[in-house]
């Protein structure tokens, strides 16, 4: 038996999709397991040790020839579409599996149309049900329809999500070895997502100062520059902009805490099993949350809104975000590492 799981991106949402291919590897051991990714993510998996064979997929349609021939060519019993757009149904459809299996209702409802078999999904218009859990639903109908036939005691994948991720332990930063450190990861896509600057500034400024955190150094971490206002100090390394995804999964697993937005890196920690916690404006961290971690959330009448821009005009504007002080933030590090 031959399964491609179709999940090309983004960072959070391929590392949310982990337990799904450590749970069919517990199902499956002995079968071929692969994934379909963007290059741009590649790096997450290119060493996992419950893949078969990764992959990658080119930002370029017209790049894509080659690869769409190989995965024609492995004649899969099963294609995942984990991604649930109309794009990865097509890619799905055009390499012709024996079924392609997706979550109804899909991102993209027309996805559907492409699709063979649909899971009707209890949990996944729940806000209340972890992304997790949700595209676990996949392998439990797996469970269900094998269990029988294979004659396997699956009590271990009942178990928390395994993400068996990969650490790149040769990366960390020689001013980081040997050293305590707390992760700051304020970059998201999403306008409604980013707890403002100043306040990211501020208590990075307050955590410098303060000498219960003398011990500690504080790292900033993001795909993009992010010239922070920070007192002049050897505690402080700003790596926004400079890292690659392996470089992250050599830091990330290595701190003692990762503070966040809801995005890849806040997200990736929680996989490594690392302090985490989010600061939580436009969705839900019942939703999306890091798994197993803390959240700072004010569950506003207006929030979760899941938009990409507030939507709301005035005073109100954003007001999920600006209405947590740094002094609360500052509060919950506390707590988290046991200094109050």
């Amino acid at each position: 038996m031959k399964i491609l799981i179709i999940k090309l991106s983004s960072f959070g949402d391929i590392i949310h999709c982990f337990p799904v291919l450590t749970r069919l590897r517990a199902l499956f051991p002995d079968k071929q397991i692969d994934w379909l990714v963007s290059d741009r993510f590649a790096d997450l998996l290119i060493d996992h040790k419950d893949l078969s064979t990764l992959y990658t997929l080119p930002k370029n349609p017209f790049q894509w020839g080659n690869i769409l021939d190989k995965l024609c060519e492995e004649q899969y019993d099963y294609a995942l579409d984990l991604q649930g757009l109309i794009k990865t149904s097509i890619i799905a459809n055009f390499i012709q599996p024996k079924e392609i299996i997706g979550l109804s209702p899909a991102r993209e409802r027309i996805a559907e149309w492409f699709w063979t078999k649909e899971i009707e999904s209890t949990k996944i218009l729940d806000p209340n049900v972890h992304v997790i859990n949700r595209s676990l639903e996949i392998v439990e109908e797996f469970e269900k329809d094998y269990r029988s036939k294979q004659g396997l005691d699956l009590a271990s994948t009942k178990n928390l999500p395994q993400f068996n991720l990969v650490e790149y332990s040769e990366r960390l930063p020689a001013e980081l070895i040997n050293q305590r450190f707390i992760v700051f990861a304020p970059e998201s896509r999403w306008q409604s997502k980013n707890w403002p600057i100043e306040y990211w500034q501020s208590l990075i400024n307050e955590l410098i100062q303060n000498p219960q955190f003398q011990d500690y150094k504080f790292v900033i971490l993001g795909s993009s520059p992010n010239p922070f206002k920070i007192i002049e100090n050897n505690k402080f390394l700003n790596l926004s902009g400079k890292t690659s995804l392996k470089d992250l999964m050599g830091i990330v697993p290595n701190a003692e805490l990762v503070i966040g937005s809801d995005s890849g890196i806040i997200h990736l920690a929680s996989a490594y099993n690392v302090k985490t916690l989010g600061i939580y404006g436009s969705t839900s961290p019942m939703r999306s949350g890091p798994w197993n971690g803390e959240y700072l959330w004010l569950n506003l009448k207006c929030s979760p809104c899941h938009q990409r821009q507030c939507p709301l005009i005035g005073d109100r504007n954003l007001n999920c975000l600006l209405s947590i002080q740094v002094n609360d933030v500052l509060n919950k590090i506390k707590s988290i590492l046991k200094l109050i």
